[in-house]
């Protein structure tokens, strides 16, 4: 714990009670609709703060679908920063309206924290596309908030090494769960996905980044040796989408690799259920929200040692943790996993366990604290 984490408790009465969050938001945080990153964390976030007594909050973001212009919903933005009464701007993500945000907040004398929930600094040279001013847009986030919160211990040491920072300005808080991921649910959806065979489970799409060559050459391993796998593969198509349908073919053929593309929170719940176990192989990952998500539904989780979420799994307690490219330590996890049922259901346990950690309910309570800093 660092100096300002030990500072929670005893500012704790001094909280600011007017919060102003700035990031992408969905006020549609129900089971209906399509939410990923950042948006899924910032609404999350937002809808439990609400909940708490006492607290003002105030949202502005740009509504990227609204039928308004840019220059009114620019108008709109800037105003609504401008008039807030809010003590706290809480800002996530990195573009020009929250750059904006921080210039309004330190004209106004409002107190800032910047959650960095990735890292320009190191994407860029991993094949994500930013625009060019990006990279000084997270240089003045990183530089001039107050406070710099971040999701993992793996984030909070790389921005100390690309920017410098003290380590007494960042915090460690990670994503939060919604407590509907703990309760079972029955649905009629993916029928046709009834399980004969053993069902692994990636979120993520299929950015290089995601390490899904890895996976497949892992499974291509297993069905050399006669292990029945069906592999569900969730999120947008990526840079290396075609590479992996050209490079496995034989493997979407035949159905042992099912990618289903962006779906929504209550079709996501249901292959959850029908999942025996989830991977993440990431090569760059800051956090993994979708780990904590399986990890409430009780799923044992094999995560790659790049993977942010990694720091909150104890190895082969409450999931397992591989070496990012080891395909035979995760070949050997995965069988481990569906031969040794025991082991599987210690795990099942413990993970589902260590997920009610970090609810929506006890992460909001550590950012209440770390706006007592302020």
């Amino acid at each position: 714990m660092n100096s300002i984490e030990t500072l929670f408790c005893g500012y704790y009465m001094a909280t600011p009670n007017q919060i102003m969050v700035i990031g992408q938001y969905s006020k549609n945080f129900n089971h209906t609709v399509k939410i990923t990153g950042i948006m899924r964390v910032v609404s999350g976030l937002v809808s439990h703060l609400q909940k708490k007594e006492n607290m003002e909050v105030e949202v502005a973001t740009e509504n990227l679908k609204s039928n308004k212009s840019f220059v009114y919903r620019a108008f709109k933005f800037v105003y609504t920063l401008i008039k807030s009464k809010a003590k706290v701007f809480h800002i996530h993500g990195v573009d020009y309206p929250v750059v904006v945000a921080l210039f309004i907040s330190k004209l106004r004398r409002k107190k800032t924290v910047y959650t960095a929930h990735g890292l320009i600094s190191r994407e860029k040279s991993l094949g994500y596309k930013y625009p060019v001013l990006y990279s000084f847009c997270e240089y003045c986030l990183i530089q001039f908030s107050d406070i710099i919160t971040t999701v993992s211990k793996n984030m909070k040491q790389m921005i100390i090494e690309d920017y410098h920072i003290d380590n007494l300005k960042i915090i460690i808080i990670e994503n939060g769960v919604d407590t509907s991921f703990f309760s079972t649910m029955q649905s009629p959806l993916f029928l046709d996905y009834k399980k004969s065979n053993h069902n692994i489970l990636f979120i993520g799409g299929t950015r290089k980044v995601k390490g899904l060559d890895f996976l497949f050459k892992t499974i291509n391993l297993l069905i050399k040796k006669d292990v029945n796998i069906t592999l569900f593969v969730v999120g947008k198509k990526g840079d290396q989408h075609t590479t992996l349908l050209s490079r496995y073919t034989r493997l979407f053929e035949e159905g042992i690799i099912k990618f289903l593309g962006q779906i929504s929170e209550k079709e996501l719940l249901t292959l959850y259920e029908l999942s025996d176990i989830f991977i993440l192989p990431s090569l760059y990952e800051p956090f993994g929200l979708v780990v904590l998500e399986a990890m409430a539904k009780g799923k044992p989780v094999i995560v790659s040692d790049r993977v942010g979420a990694s720091s909150m799994i104890t190895n082969m307690k409450d999931g397992i943790i591989v070496t990012y490219r080891d395909i035979d330590s995760m070949a050997n996890a995965i069988e481990l996993l569906f031969k040794n049922q025991e082991k599987r259901m210690e795990i099942e346990i413990n993970a589902k366990e260590t997920a009610k950690e970090y609810t929506w309910e006890k992460i909001v309570e550590k950012y209440i604290k770390c706006y007592a800093c302020m």
